[in-house]
C-alpha cells in the first residue's frame, strides 16, 4: 500500500465489503473468516486472523477466522506474554509489532470486547516495507468496534427474539449500527482534504434543522441525516491535489469532480439501507429546472432529501472558506438560494432555510475556521 491514493481506496472498499457482511447478516462462526478474508483481499495485506481469548487460563486464543498463508492453521494458540499479541490481550490495547517469532513484518492486533464478557483480538499482517499510518490504524479500530459490536448486537437479538418475538427489532438496532460506518467513511474523506474537514457535518446539521422546520418525521430525518453526511462520499476518487487546487479549476477538472456524485452512489450500492440514501447522493448537485448534474433532473423527479441537502451544501460552500477563495458569508450564501428559489432550488426548502438562519443564526450551525488565500473564483462542486 505505498500509494496513499491507492491505499485510501482499498480501505474504502474494506469498509464498504464489510458493511455489506453485517447487512448480510452472517453468522458468527461464518462472519470472523469472511471479514478476515475480506481485509486480505480489499486492503492488500499478506494475512488477518481473528480469535476469542480463553477465559479459563486468560492467556490463550481460539482462532475463529483467518484468511492468508501468514495466518496461524491451528485452532487454538498461546501467544508469548511481550509479544505484541501478548500485550494487546493483556493491556487491551492496540498493539502493533511481531505477534510471533515467525512474523517477517509488523502485525497490527486491535482487541476488541463484547457486552457478554467475551474479548479477543483481531491480527492484521503488513509486509516490512508497509507500515500502517495513523489514519489507517484509526480506521482498522473503527471497523474492529463496528464489527465486534455488530455481533453483540446479534447476540442480544438472538435472547430478545426468543423471549418476545418480534422480527423487525433487530433491523432497527442494526441500521443504527450503520451510522459507525458512515461516520468512518465520512472521515475518510475528510482526513483527505483538511480544507474542507466538517463540510459534510455541517451540511448534516443544517439539512436536519431544514427537514424538522418542514416536518419531516424522525424516521425520515435519520435517512437525511445519514445521505447528507456522506453526500460528497465520491470525492474520495477525486485528486487530492484537484480538491484542494488553489485558483479556479480547469474545465476537465470541474468535469472529473462532477462525477463524484455518480461515484457516491455506486459506493453505497450494496448498502441495504431503509432510506434513499443512494438517490440522495445521486441527486444532490440536480436542479429544479434540469441544469444540475450528473442526470438533467427536473422537478419532482428529485427526492425532497436531496433538494434539502442542494439547498445546504450550496449555502455551506458559500459561508465557509475553500482553498481557492476566503468564505462569501451567510448574506451572500443567502442571497444565492433566494434568488435561485423555485427555479434551482425548491421554495419551500429555501424558505425553511431562511427561517432556520432567521431564527438561530450562523454560530449556531457553522464553526469558524483559518482563512486560506482568498481568490475571486469558485466552483460549487
Amino acid at each position: 500500500m505505498a500509494n496513499p491514493l491507492d491505499a485510501e481506496m482499498r480501505l474504502l472498499g474494506l469498509v464498504r465489503e464489510v458493511n455489506r457482511l453485517l447487512v448480510a447478516e452472517t453468522r458468527e462462526e461464518e462472519l470472523f473468516p469472511q471479514v478476515c478474508q475480506a481485509i486480505v483481499r480489499e486492503a492488500g495485506v499478506p494475512s488477518a486472523w481473528v480469535g476469542y481469548r480463553d477465559r479459563i487460563d486468560g492467556h490463550g486464543i481460539t482462532i475463529t477466522g483467518r484468511a492468508g498463508p501468514m495466518a496461524p492453521q491451528a485452532r487454538h494458540i498461546t501467544p508469548a506474554a511481550e509479544s505484541a499479541a501478548g500485550r494487546a490481550l493483556t493491556e487491551g490495547k492496540t498493539t502493533l509489532g511481531p505477534s510471533s517469532p515467525e512474523t517477517t513484518g509488523e502485525d497490527l492486533i486491535l482487541p476488541f470486547a463484547l457486552t457478554d464478557g467475551a474479548s479477543g483480538v483481531l491480527v492484521i499482517a503488513f509486509p516490512a516495507d508497509a507500515s500502517p499510518a495513523p489514519d489507517t490504524i484509526s480506521l482498522l479500530e473503527g471497523l474492529t468496534a463496528l464489527v465486534a459490536r455488530s455481533i453483540t448486537d446479534r447476540k442480544a437479538e438472538v435472547d430478545l427474539r426468543h423471549a418476545q418475538r418480534v422480527s423487525g427489532v433487530f433491523l432497527r438496532k442494526f441500521e443504527t449500527s450503520l451510522l459507525s460506518a458512515v461516520q468512518a467513511m465520512a472521515a475518510a474523506l475528510e482526513k483527505r482534504d483538511p480544507y474542507t474537514a466538517g463540510h459534510q457535518r455541517r451540511v448534516a446539521t443544517l439539512s436536519m434543522a431544514i427537514g424538522r422546520h418542514i416536518g419531516l418525521s424522525g424516521h425520515r430525518l435519520q435517512g437525511l441525516h445519514i445521505g447528507a453526511l456522506i453526500h460528497d462520499v465520491g470525492k474520495i476518487q477525486v485528486p487530492i491535489e484537484i480538491l484542494a487546487k488553489p485558483g479556479r479549476l480547469r474545465e476537465e477538472e470541474l468535469n472529473l469532480i462532477r462525477i463524484h456524485p455518480t461515484t457516491g452512489w455506486e459506493m453505497v450500492q450494496d448498502i441495504d439501507f431503509s432510506w434513499p440514501i443512494g438517490s440522495m447522493i445521486l441527486q444532490h448537485h440536480e436542479r429544479l429546472d434540469g441544469s444540475g448534474y450528473p442526470n438533467g433532473l427536473v422537478g419532482d423527479d428529485i427526492i425532497l432529501e436531496a433538494r434539502i441537502i442542494a439547498v445546504a451544501d450550496v449555502l455551506e460552500a458559500m459561508a465557509a472558506h475553500r482553498p481557492y477563495r476566503a468564505a462569501l458569508g451567510i448574506e451572500a450564501a443567502i442571497e444565492e438560494i433566494r434568488s435561485g428559489r423555485g427555479r434551482l432550488y425548491d421554495a419551500a426548502v429555501v424558505d425553511a432555510c431562511r427561517q432556520v438562519f432567521a431564527r438561530r443564526g450562523a454560530k449556531s450551525l457553522f464553526i469558524e475556521e483559518t482563512s486560506p488565500p482568498p481568490s475571486a473564483d469558485d466552483d460549487y462542486v
